[in-house]
């Protein structure tokens, strides 16, 4: 697609204006979405829907103001990373001229909130780590459905991996299920590794207890002094990646379709045969307000999507060590419901961790 007149991008956060930021999404343990009892408002009187014309044009003259991305965490972590890359770019996937303005909301809770109850006209969109917030409304949250808002486009993927010390003995899934109970390290109480690894556990019926952390690395270090025999985090960590390589810890199943050179020879999720490890995994999705007209919900995806095509986007994710997975809304809308049903068949054992 042909270069169009990149309009003017603004970021808001921490009372200023930022420069976009750069880092390792790979490393991303402060997927604080984590926070999911934390936001300090419930429901409420929630607006979602009503006028769907509330931006005062047709889609065809979409977008004439300005865009406002919301960010569901702190300036230089994953998320805030992944929608800065994106909105370097973009602005000239947009027919419009128009500014774009990034904006940090935090708790992720908050930000959650503040997109469901927007107006509708998608001029107000973002991203947050949304599995948490299912699993926090699954459990009962007095938060609205987040299955109910308006999912638009997918950028990334997050793709964890099961791990256990090589001193464990432990070489497969199935020589995990026969251990009997197993200390379980995770990068902290709430996030989304966290709840993904009380799933993956009730999945494969493991006994377990939870050895929380706060942050992958110190998870690998439980593991490599004995004090956990298993963990699970992003398969970009360094720490696992060293500790792989130096063959202190062996990975037991990728939550992936394919296997990343430095994980050769561990089974994907398919090979498994858990496919529903898929929808454990953390993706930064961009979502807006329920109830988006249809016209402008394509024009943003397709933005999206054509920005993450580029020869620029490709070689950001390069730079960063992202690992690009686009979607658009009619995918995404099976996957948002395999992650609400996942979280329904074990509510139970979310609303009970082990410990």
């Amino acid at each position: 697609m042909q270069s169009k007149r990149r309009s003017f991008i603004k970021s808001v956060a921490a009372g200023g204006l930022l420069t976009t930021a750069a880092g390792c999404l790979g490393n991303d343990d402060s997927d604080s979405g984590g926070d999911s009892g934390s936001g300090g408002d419930s429901t409420g009187d929630s607006d979602s829907g009503g006028d769907t014309d509330s931006g005062g044009d047709s889609g065809s003259d979409f977008p004439s103001e300005t865009m406002n991305w919301l960010v569901g965490a702190s300036a230089g972590g994953g998320f805030d990373t992944a929608v800065r890359g994106l909105v370097q770019f973009v602005p000239d996937y947009f027919d419009a001229d128009v500014d774009h303005v990034v904006e940090n909301v935090t708790p992720p809770r908050s930000m959650f909130l503040q997109l469901y109850r927007s107006d509708p006209d998608g001029y107000t969109i973002g991203s947050f780590p949304y599995e948490g917030e299912i699993g926090a409304y699954t459990t009962g949250a007095d938060i609205p459905n987040p299955a109910e808002l308006t999912a638009i486009a997918r950028l990334i993927t997050t793709e964890y991996v099961v791990f256990v010390g090589a001193d464990t003995g432990i070489e497969s899934l199935e020589d995990l299920q026969e251990y009997g109970p197993l200390v379980w390290a995770t990068p902290g109480e709430g996030t989304t590794a966290w709840q993904s690894s009380i799933i993956t556990s009730g999945i494969l019926d493991l006994d377990v207890s939870l050895l929380n952390f706060e942050s992958t690395p110190e998870a690998v270090s439980a593991i490599l002094r004995g004090d956990a025999e298993v963990s699970l985090g992003p398969n970009t960590t360094g720490a696992i990646q060293e500790a792989v390589q130096a063959g202190d810890v062996i990975p037991l199943a990728i939550f992936s379709e394919e296997v990343p050179e430095i994980y050769e020879g561990t089974p994907t999720a398919a090979e498994a045969g858990y496919e529903e490890f898929l929808a454990l995994n953390l993706d930064r999705v961009i979502f807006g307000p329920p109830e988006i007209p249809s016209d402008r919900v394509d024009i943003i995806a397709d933005a999206i999507l054509e920005t993450l095509d580029s020869d620029e986007m490709q070689q950001w994710a390069e730079d960063n060590d992202a690992f690009l997975n686009p979607t658009g809304p009619d995918e995404l809308g099976g996957l948002i419901e395999q992650a609400v049903d996942l979280a329904a068949e074990y509510e139970e054992i979310l609303s009970n961790p082990p410990s």
